[in-house]
């Protein structure tokens, strides 16, 4: 299943790839390698390529981020401690790099969202989320079909019981032949209007478009087992 192509006006649209240094659990993830590039550098490629982002910037709290993010042709904010903790959501993130840009003069239409952790995210999938926005959407964010069916969770009680997570009605379209695809955002491409962004602090929502990506380009990498991951997916995909 594939969406089709949407075309639509030029307007000003820019990236933002947030990378803060502090991450705990996989220290350095943002700019550990995979292949031969780190993960930033595959999410600034992928966005300078598309063709249709008139500029990258990259949010961080680290000068070595800041420097890396300038090497591969990006534009580095940097963002306040506050900014770059554990607990700090993309959100406020985004807000302040608008806001720093507005002062700057400069006041994009339309802004991408990407994570340096979906690394093998394609400048194609990045070109068709802009291009629904483009053609009127709110949001677009980039979807991986579900393999799995929610109502066949179950809920584990303390005593290791098991209830159902939730249940359908037997005529639901859901449980019945020709069920509507299911699909989760993978965290790799989120296109907005900024107006819309600055209205409702949310980065999808409104009229939203999902843009179906390949397999690989869901590959959310958190751990150094993610990374072994990507990298098998590197040598399958000849890259």
């Amino acid at each position: 299943m594939r969406n089709k192509a949407i075309d639509g006006s030029s307007d000003d649209v820019i990236s933002i790839i947030p990378a803060r240094s502090g991450s705990k659990r996989f220290p350095d993830k943002n700019i550990a390698y995979l292949g031969p590039k780190r993960l930033l550098e595959w999410v600034i490629s992928a966005a300078l390529s598309s063709a249709v982002i008139s500029r990258v910037y990259v949010s961080t709290d680290s000068n070595a981020y800041a420097e890396i993010a300038r090497n591969a042709g990006a534009v580095p904010i940097m963002r306040p401690a506050e900014l770059a903790m554990d607990t700090s959501r993309s959100e406020p993130v985004i807000s302040h790099a608008l806001d720093y840009l507005r002062t700057s003069g400069h006041d994009p239409g339309i802004a991408v969202l990407q994570q340096a952790t979906t690394p093998l995210t394609k400048a194609e999938t990045i070109r068709k989320a802009i291009l629904a926005v483009r053609s009127g959407f709110d949001t677009a964010v980039s979807v991986f079909l579900a393999d799995k069916k929610p109502w066949w969770a179950f809920r584990m009680n303390v005593n290791g019981s098991l209830e159902p997570f939730m249940s359908l009605p037997k005529d639901s379209p859901y449980t019945l032949p020709g069920a509507p695809p299911l699909c989760y955002p993978t965290g790799g491409v989120y296109a907005f209007k900024t107006e819309f962004f600055r209205r409702t602090n949310m980065l999808y929502g409104g009229r939203t478009y999902g843009v179906l990506v390949e397999w690989y380009e869901a590959i959310d990498i958190d751990c150094q087992h993610d990374l072994e991951f990507a990298n098998f997916a590197l040598k399958r995909l000849g890259l």
